[in-house]
């Protein structure tokens, strides 16, 4: 498997955006002063957003 096929393969995985969001939202609250709760709310707002319009 090349990394080429493993990089396309994690992309479409739901388990791999749900992750990338949480990192984003911890490396906001850690290195950027936002608030916590304004993080998480705008992260379940992107995630709700996103699982309505995915096919799966």
């Amino acid at each position: 498997m090349s990394i080429s096929n493993w990089i396309s393969e994690r992309i479409t995985e739901t388990s791999t955006h749900e992750g990338l969001m949480v990192a984003i939202a911890a490396a906001l609250v850690l290195f950027s002063g936002f608030e916590l709760t304004r993080v998480i709310l705008w992260g379940a707002l992107i995630w709700g957003v996103w699982s309505t319009m995915k096919k799966d």
